[in-house]
């Protein structure tokens, strides 16, 4: 699983844009949703990248 690590800070990255625009565009809602899930997925990016072999 460590190998594919690099896919959840794909979704980081993705989600983090999506909620910047949603923001931005005072659609507050799906901002912090989105947000939410960035962070979700940035945890579980580290989670996967720091266990051991």
């Amino acid at each position: 699983m460590r190998k594919f690590a690099w896919v959840y800070f794909v979704g980081f990255v993705a989600w983090l844009v999506d909620g910047v625009v949603r923001v931005r565009a005072r659609d507050t809602a799906h901002g912090e949703l989105a947000l939410l899930l960035s962070a979700m997925f940035f945890g579980a990016g580290l989670f996967y990248r720091l266990q051991r072999r």
